[in-house]
């Protein structure tokens, strides 16, 4: 794999592992990654949760060429993917996810738009992760308001329709059966 930056995801192995492999489905999964960069996360889910069959889906606008051709080089094909913006990805009929994990923006209203745009298309007892709970923007971005907030109001709202299992860097939720 070709990594310019360090691996982020790397440090959430052991959470993923102890909460997420037991409530996938024994059917064919489809997970949704929005924010992939260089893919290193999508590559470890193929890895670690996926089996023979499942489907991956990498949605991010890879604005810069050396970070797409690092998630090109890295994925090699093993996943779908789709640049552009999470929210026109999310307003057209993608169909439904068994796992959604949120990690394109650090910026509240983005979000907070791909949580509420991605919840319509969770399945009943799927798995929706967000990344970056607990990050605080750097001084040079000051104004901008932290994902925490977002979550929090995702959360808030969406209360009587979730099950929070883990809240920590990671907020993991599965989305109750009707």
């Amino acid at each position: 794999m070709s990594y310019s930056k360090p691996d982020w995801h790397a440090r959430h192995a052991e959470l993923w592992l102890d909460v997420i492999p037991q409530l996938l489905p024994d059917k064919p999964i489809r997970w949704l990654e929005i924010g992939s960069l260089e893919g290193r996360s999508a590559c470890w889910t193929l890895d670690h949760l996926l089996r023979e069959g499942d489907e991956m889906v990498c949605v991010d606008t890879w604005a810069h060429e050396p970070i797409e051709a690092a998630f090109n080089q890295n994925l090699a094909g093993r996943a779908t993917k789709h640049k552009g913006r999470s929210a026109d990805y999310l307003a057209s009929d993608c169909g439904t996810f068994d796992g959604i994990y949120i990690d394109g923006s650090h910026d509240a209203p983005d979000v907070l738009s791909d949580a509420v745009l991605s919840w319509r298309h969770l399945r009943p007892g799927g798995l929706m992760i967000f990344d970056d709970y607990t990050w605080r923007h750097p001084a040079s971005e000051a104004g901008r308001v932290r994902p925490g907030v977002a979550i929090d109001g995702f959360l808030a709202a969406f209360a009587t329709r979730l099950s929070v299992l883990h809240i920590g860097e990671q907020v993991i939720l599965r989305k109750r059966r009707q």
